[in-house]
């Protein structure tokens, strides 16, 4: 069998430039670059000197296939300089957009107007309010001053982003300020980072391809996919080797056939990585559960679920069946609540129950009312009580 595996990673020959660890010289001279260049500020390049020589880049590597464990990596590497230049962007567009500012002079506002909830009047009041307030704001000035690069579309200079998903550095102000960070000088800056040798040429041409289709609004994506490409490269062969054994294990195991394995081998791609719900799909016990043939009431439809795990779960002869939904003490906004689900059962008079994150429903909305349309939600917990089944069993 080891030789099937040893066929598998044979097949993937990927004859790419793969990421090669930097030397603390060569890192540091990237940051001196990344300043002569005008990416980052001289703030910015003393910020990144600092965490290279205290030994502060690190990033997580992809989760382990069979147990899901995260490690980190603090290696020096290009994706770790990459890394630190995409929070940097977050930091300045938090910053020239006056987020934070914003945030403050909203908090002054309410405690002199009592904390009341706004109207749609106060808001207005308080938007023109700010506006005069952020008018000579320098983050925004330092922003309105950059030109556009060619090929910049008026549509683009109104963008609706989600803030709580942008990474940021403890500091703002590190990028320079001939450097947008509201999309006008993206190509620049994937240029620039390709002319240093930041980044190879594939990493450049996979960016390019949303680049192109008008997919990245601003310079925090761009770094952001940017890193994402050179960890995949960077980070290749080790994965394939633990994609390998993953594949080992499920064989090992029972759960994928030689047969099946054959399978694998032959739609296996050079340059590709597959996720473990790739390679379940040629499991012989594994299953596809299409929600919208189950019930969306939590009671019926985890039920329905339930009954048809039996057939690739062994002896799996549970009795007293329970699923309910309860509210969490927690609340988020003004009217949400945190609903939780809990599902209960039984096997060889054992108890087995879990609950997990449902949904979020309106704080009006009494618990017990059951849902008539939609989809059941499920959680990657709701099957935890089968889990310490199997443990219990040593299966």
């Amino acid at each position: 069998m080891r030789s099937i595996l040893l066929a598998v990673m044979a097949f993937l020959p990927f004859n790419l430039l793969m990421g090669q660890p930097l030397s603390t010289p060569e890192a540091l001279d990237f940051a001196q670059k990344l300043f002569e260049i005008e990416i980052l500020s001289e703030k910015g390049k003393d910020m990144l000197i600092e965490q290279i020589l205290e030994n502060k880049l690190d990033r997580p590597k992809k989760p382990d296939l069979i147990d899901g464990s995260v490690t980190m990596t603090n290696d020096l590497s290009k994706s770790q300089i990459l890394l630190f230049l995409t929070r940097a962007f977050g930091s300045d567009l938090f910053y020239r957009t006056g987020v934070n500012e914003q945030t403050m002079l909203l908090k002054e506002y309410q405690e002199k107007n009592g904390n009341a909830p706004f109207d749609q009047e106060q808001l207005e009041a308080f938007q023109q309010y700010a506006t005069e307030k952020l008018k000579d704001f320098e983050g925004k000035i330092i922003e309105e001053a950059i030109d556009p690069e060619e090929g910049f579309e008026e549509d683009q200079k109104s963008i609706n982003l989600d803030m709580m998903l942008i990474p940021q550095l403890r500091e703002n102000q590190v990028i320079h300020t001939h450097r947008s960070v509201l999309g006008k000088t993206k190509n620049k800056t994937l240029s620039d980072l390709l002319e240093i040798g930041l980044i190879s040429k594939a990493v450049y041409n996979d960016v390019q391809k949303p680049l192109q289709k008008k997919q990245i609004p601003v310079e925090v994506f761009l770094l952001g996919y940017a890193t994402q490409r050179a960890i995949f490269y960077e980070d290749y062969e080790e994965n394939v080797d633990k994609e390998n054994q993953f594949i080992y294990h499920l064989n090992q195991n029972g759960l994928i056939s030689d047969a099946r394995l054959q399978e694998l081998i032959k739609v296996a791609k050079p340059g590709e990585l597959r996720s473990k719900f790739d390679l379940l799909r040629y499991c012989d016990r594994a299953m596809i559960f299409d929600l919208h043939r189950y019930s969306p009431d939590p009671g019926v439809g985890f039920r329905q679920i339930y009954e048809e795990i039996r057939a690739i779960v062994p002896n799996f002869d549970f009795t007293n069946f329970q699923a309910s939904l309860s509210e969490a003490s927690a609340k988020w906004g003004s009217n949400l609540v945190e609903q939780r689900a809990c599902i209960g059962f039984e096997v060889d008079g054992v108890t087995y129950s879990n609950s997990f994150f449902y949904d979020y429903k309106p704080e009006e909305a009494p618990v017990e009312e059951k849902a008539e349309t939609g989809l059941l939600r499920i959680n990657n917990e709701f099957h935890r009580g089968i889990n310490k089944l199997l443990a219990d069993r040593n299966t």
